[in-house]
C-alpha cells in the first residue's frame, strides 16, 4: 500500500457499522462523518454527532485501516459538501488505496454545494471505484421554511450536476431519498424526481427520530411508495440503533 501523509480535516468520527438505509441498507460500510450543516432540520436523527463532537483530524492511514474490512465507504455528516477541501484530501487519500471500493456521498442537494461535486470527484478519474450520490433533498414550503431549497433551486442543482456527469469521465449512480413528512409538501418532490430519474433510483424514507415516530410515517409513506410505484427504504440507524 502507498504511504499517504494527509490529514483530512473539520471530521465528527469515522467508524465502521452498517448502512442504515437507501439502495444499500443492512450492507457493511466504513462512515466518515463530517462536522456542520447548512440547514436545521428538526428531524435530523445525527444532529448530536455532527454538532456537539470535537473534530478531529483522521490520517490516510486510519482510513486505509478502516477499509480494511469493507469495500463501502460512506461520506456523510452534516453536509459533506461544505467541505470541498477537506473531500478533495480525502479523494486524493482514497486514490492511494490498493483495493477498488464503493463510495457514497450523502447530499442535501444544496445549489452551491453541487457546484464543486465535479472538482472533487475529479481526483479519483483514473480508478474503478463505483461512486453513488446520494441526494436527500430538504424542501419544505411552510413548516420547515428556513430548512431547505425550494423545488426549483433542487430541480437547478440537480440538472446541473445530470448535465456536468453526462460530459465526465466519472461513471456516477445517482439516487434521491426523500424523507416523507407533509404528503402535501413531498409529493411535487416525488414528481420531479421521477422526471429526472428512474423510478429504482427513488427511495422514500419515514420521518422521525424515534421508532415510535418512524411507526406513525410508515403508512403513509407505504400509500405514497404505492402511488408512485417507487421504493421505500427503513432507516436502521434509527429503528435499531445498529449506528
Amino acid at each position: 500500500m502507498k504511504q499517504c501523509d494527509l490529514e483530512i480535516r473539520r471530521i465528527s468520527e469515522i467508524f465502521n457499522s452498517w448502512q442504515g438505509e437507501g439502495p444499500r441498507m443492512g450492507q457493511q460500510a466504513t462512515f466518515i462523518r463530517f462536522k456542520y450543516c447548512n440547514l436545521k432540520c428538526p428531524f435530523c436523527d445525527t444532529q448530536y454527532k455532527f454538532e456537539n463532537k470535537k473534530p478531529v483530524d483522521v490520517t490516510c492511514k486510519n482510513v486505509h485501516n478502516h477499509l480494511q474490512t469493507t469495500n463501502y465507504l460512506v461520506i456523510t455528516g452534516g453536509e459533506p459538501l461544505l467541505h470541498p477541501n477537506e473531500l478533495s484530501d480525502l479523494f486524493k487519500c482514497i486514490k492511494e488505496y490498493d483495493e477498488n471500493i464503493i463510495i457514497g456521498i450523502e447530499t442535501n442537494g444544496y445549489r452551491e454545494g453541487i457546484t464543486k461535486l465535479y472538482d472533487i470527484l475529479s481526483h479519483i478519474k483514473t480508478r474503478n471505484d463505483k461512486l453513488e450520490i446520494y441526494f436527500s433533498p430538504k424542501v419544505f414550503i411552510d413548516k420547515y421554511k428556513d430548512s431547505g431549497n425550494t423545488i426549483r433551486e433542487f430541480q437547478d442543482s440537480l440538472l446541473a450536476f445530470m448535465f456536468t456527469k453526462e460530459f465526465s469521465n466519472i461513471p456516477v449512480d445517482i439516487y434521491i431519498k426523500i424523507v416523507v413528512s407533509d404528503v402535501i409538501q413531498v409529493e411535487p418532490l416525488i414528481e420531479l424526481s421521477k422526471q429526472i430519474l428512474p423510478n429504482k433510483h427513488i427511495y422514500l424514507m419515514p420521518e422521525g427520530k424515534t421508532k415510535e415516530e418512524l411507526i406513525e410515517s410508515y403508512q403513509k409513506t407505504i400509500q405514497l411508495a404505492k402511488q408512485y410505484n417507487v421504493n421505500i427504504s427503513d432507516r436502521l440507524q434509527v429503528n435499531f440503533g445498529i449506528i
